[in-house]
């Protein structure tokens, strides 16, 4: 390996850092399902955010109301600096928006599996 270059980590070694539930769901279907590991793994997280934050609500609608920079039910950062403001921001848009692009979808429409291209 030449130096300066970044050795990926293997997939225990990612799994091992996920929250357990998430990574339950994960090991689960990762093997043979890519695609289903990554919507219930959504899914997953869309309930705890849910049971963290005693809202009903649910997808976007429960990111923006949990997540949000004036009123989190959930907070990530020091929110009386620029910058606490901004991780808390770029959290609540990470999780709105990989909640509406990858869980969205498939809970209202019905589930289908990734092509060649996506997978």
């Amino acid at each position: 390996m030449e130096p300066g270059t970044v050795m990926p980590l293997g997939r225990d070694a990612l799994l091992a850092g996920l929250h357990a539930n998430i990574r339950k769901v994960i090991e689960r279907f990762v093997e043979d399902h890519l695609d289903v590991a990554i919507f219930e793994s959504f899914k997953a997280i869309n309930y705890r955010v849910k049971e963290m934050s005693s809202l009903d609500l649910d997808g976007s609608k429960l990111m923006d109301a949990t997540l949000n920079v004036t009123n989190p039910k959930i907070r990530f950062a020091d929110l009386s600096s620029q910058t606490g403001k901004d991780v808390q921001q770029g959290l609540h848009f990470l999780f709105k928006g990989a909640v509406q692009a990858f869980r969205n979808p498939d809970a209202h429409e019905q589930f289908r599996l990734l092509d060649e291209e996506e997978g």
